[in-house]
């Protein structure tokens, strides 16, 4: 967490203290990084190897149409990419296929007043993140005066890897990040980081990995 304010630090502690500590809400000048909540499930031995295994993408006949999802898609490349495996030429054999889904929906409250100070609240019939349970009307909001409601949304980026011969489903793997904002755009580059920073990952285990926040169009 190198480069939060102060006051950034003693805020995000205070919610990691509090039964709402892992919602995702980016907080202004305090989101130098993207806290991420990362799931994966796979049937990897320690000591199996990616080195120079062959890779395929595929896509939906939807997704394969989308400029979005080819963007999305070539973060996720280049990520398996680092971890030592080799994408497949073209209409060559692969060893694994690799499938892709995105998505975002609205999660949670959150009121910001007038002076820009954040509060954060739950709506709906709660969730649970992190196995914190968050029920109905939870809130806490942050300074005072006039506020508006806003949303938050929850943007989910899942990977499913299959071997392809003999056909079983190998690793999967979901982050989850939250932000104000409608579009997953912004926050895919620091879900595939979280997603793929200690590829496989622990098997069955639920963690939260924080990344830098990519500025706009790096890539």
């Amino acid at each position: 967490m190198t480069g939060y304010p102060a006051r950034c630090l003693a805020f995000g502690q205070a919610l990691l203290a509090a039964p709402l500590a892992a919602l995702l809400l980016s907080l202004g000048g305090c989101a130098a990084t993207v806290p991420a909540q990362v799931t994966t499930f796979h049937e990897l031995a320690a000591n199996d190897s990616f080195a120079g295994r062959r890779f395929a993408f595929a896509p939906t006949a939807e997704q394969e149409a989308s400029l979005e999802y080819a963007s999305y898609a070539d973060r996720v490349r280049r990520a398996l990419i680092r971890h030592s495996l080799v994408e497949a030429p073209s209409g060559s054999p692969a060893d694994f296929a690799v499938v892709l889904r995105y998505s975002t929906v609205p999660a949670q409250a959150a009121w910001r007043d007038g002076r820009g100070s954040v509060g954060v609240g739950v709506s709906g019939g709660g969730f649970s993140f992190g196995g914190l349970g968050v029920g109905v009307g939870i809130g806490i909001p942050i300074g005072g005066g006039a506020s508006r409601p806003a949303t938050t949304y929850r943007h989910e980026l899942d990977v499913e890897i299959d071997r392809t011969a003999p056909a079983a489903r190998i690793f999967e793997g979901r982050a989850v990040a939250e932000s104000e904002s409608t579009s997953i755009a912004s926050v895919v580059p620091a879900l595939v980081a979280a997603l793929f920073e200690s590829f496989p990952g622990p098997s069955g285990a639920t963690r939260i990995v924080e990344v830098p926040l990519e500025p706009p169009g790096d890539r």
